[in-house]
């Protein structure tokens, strides 16, 4: 790639920031600015390949809480499965997950993104504040979506 053409940054994105762009959540505005940077190309997004499966559940809890009707939910399913998130398999994830799991006294799911962010040598986005806190020790940069603004392009992330 030539010197003057600025690579895309990669960001690990979490499940709760991937959700928000589909549903009526409280900081929908501020997940939109990670998303219209995918969109532009000035990021690349990835995450391990559940993240269809994890958000599928969460719009589920939707309609059993009777916060979405069946139409409603599935607008917002094909809405995130059309999200431009590079899938990377769990399998290649899952010894890294594991060891992070029981070194963090983390879930397995929450894992597989910290796995990922590893992998790819990416800063993880999420709206987990107590994920944040928990991986510091690790060498995992983590991006809060409160370093997102409507201006966008604010937070930067590794390239890759």
């Amino acid at each position: 790639m030539p010197a003057h053409v600025a690579r895309a940054a990669t960001w690990v994105v979490d499940a709760n920031v991937i959700v928000p762009f589909a549903l009526p959540e409280a900081r929908s505005a501020e997940v939109r600015t990670v998303f219209d940077a995918a969109s532009d190309g000035t990021a690349r997004l990835i995450a391990p390949s559940f993240w269809r499966i994890e958000c599928g559940n969460v719009v589920w809890k939707y309609v059993h809480r009777r916060l979405l009707d069946a139409g409603a939910a599935r607008a917002a399913f094909d809405l995130l499965y059309a999200l431009p998130i590079v899938s990377v398999d769990t399998e290649m994830l899952m010894d890294v997950a594991l060891d992070v799991a029981i070194a963090c006294d983390l879930t397995m799911y929450d894992s597989l993104y910290i796995a990922a962010a590893l992998f790819a040598d990416a800063p993880l986005v999420t709206m987990d504040g107590a994920l944040v806190e928990l991986v510091r020790e690790l060498e995992v940069e983590v991006l809060p979506v409160s370093a997102f603004t409507q201006s966008r392009g604010v937070a930067q992330g590794a390239a890759v």
